[in-house]
């Protein structure tokens, strides 16, 4: 997806809280994410309750004109050039 801020799935979120029972951190452990939207909710499905630091400098690469785009059509794109 690179920069672009799209929201997470439901179904995402939902696996992200199976995944979250799973998960041991330390009472003291610090949580950071990246700014995007689909990062943070995916953080606070994790880990429910928890602060998580938002950190600017874990934004995701700028894929340019690819951002956004399905694996298979960053491929298409590539073979026609």
């Amino acid at each position: 997806m690179g920069r672009v801020d799209t929201v997470c799935s439901q179904e995402a979120l939902g696996e992200a809280r199976d995944v979250a029972s799973k998960i041991l951190l330390q009472a003291d452990s610090y949580i950071y994410t990246s700014p995007l939207r689909r990062c943070r909710d995916t953080a606070e499905a994790l880990f429910p309750g928890r602060e998580i630091q938002v950190d600017e400098r874990l934004v995701e690469r700028d894929l340019g004109s690819w951002g956004g785009m399905p694996k298979k059509n960053v491929r298409a794109s590539c073979a026609e050039a």
